[in-house]
């Protein structure tokens, strides 16, 4: 399935523009960067992980009956749980206020129904092909797309004349 850019409508944070995923990683497009959220699941019983990903820490999806208290390998009430890592790219300098645009929409459409208030509900929100961050630095925009096999793949787009130096980009959440 190629990769999706599915615009924010409301369904989620007001600083989301828009979400794809690929290969268990969800990236998040702001208009200061993007942040990648990569997720496994594994199955504690078996150590069995069902999607890529680096771990970094555990969340677990249930307790086996005392709040706080970790699941420890063995127990007997042991729950799969989930591992995940964000890390969080931000473009140094830029421009904060970027023209963000949705290319090559998609003949799809998403739904959203979040809750029982049908005003929190969106529904027909398109998708597209690729994503521009239009004027990201003086000369330069930045492009998402996919790269064919359902993955990300990015490129800064450099005007003759403008200086690439001005790029500069800051990860958080890496070490």
């Amino acid at each position: 399935m190629p990769l999706s850019f599915t615009k924010n409508m409301g369904q989620w944070d007001e600083r989301v523009l828009f979400r794809a995923s690929a290969g268990g990683a969800t990236m998040w497009f702001t208009k200061e960067g993007v942040t990648y959220q990569f997720t496994r699941r594994i199955d504690t019983g078996s150590g069995a992980v069902s999607a890529p990903g680096v771990p970094v820490g555990r969340t677990f999806l249930s307790d086996p009956g005392q709040a706080g208290m970790p699941i420890l390998p063995g127990d007997r009430h042991e729950k799969d749980s989930v591992e995940q890592m964000i890390l969080t790219a931000k473009f140094v300098g830029a421009n904060p206020n970027p023209e963000v645009v949705g290319q090559g929409q998609m003949e799809y459409k998403c739904n959203y129904f979040l809750g029982d208030d049908p005003s929190k509900w969106h529904t027909d929100v398109p998708n597209y092909e690729a994503i521009t961050l239009k004027g990201i630095y003086p000369g330069i925009d930045l492009k998402y797309s996919g790269n064919g096999n359902g993955q990300a793949a990015y490129e800064f787009i450099v005007t003759p004349g403008a200086d690439f130096a001005q790029i500069k980009v800051k990860y958080e959440g890496a070490e």
